[in-house]
């Protein structure tokens, strides 16, 4: 043991007992709490999170704008396909007349 805690511990031994039970109380205290903030480090290192199958995680910001371009591109798609037969069978029909009595 270092001198200066070794002196702390001869100097306390010779103190009256209410010093001694305040330094007791308070050496308590720091010892609870440093092994509590130990306990909780440890805890977060080593548990896992575990998934919520009923609660699925919300999704990110990149996924709906992914999801977002694929139903755009998707109706453009078909809006783009519609139009593109509906002028071929206009333009392959050639002029009907029907005559009606």
């Amino acid at each position: 043991m270092p001198k200066t805690l070794r002196n702390f511990i001869v100097d306390l031994q010779k103190k009256d007992e209410p010093v001694k039970r305040r330094w007791l109380v308070f050496l308590t205290v720091v010892t609870t709490i440093l092994i509590v903030i130990l306990w909780t480090f440890y805890l977060k290192a080593t548990l896992v999170a575990v998934e919520d199958p009923y609660n699925p995680p919300a999704p990110g910001t990149w996924d709906i704008f992914k999801t977002g371009l694929t139903v755009i591109r998707e109706r453009v798609e078909t809006g783009l396909t519609n139009s593109f037969l509906f002028f071929v069978n206009k333009a392959g029909s050639g002029r009907v007349i029907k005559i009606e009595r």
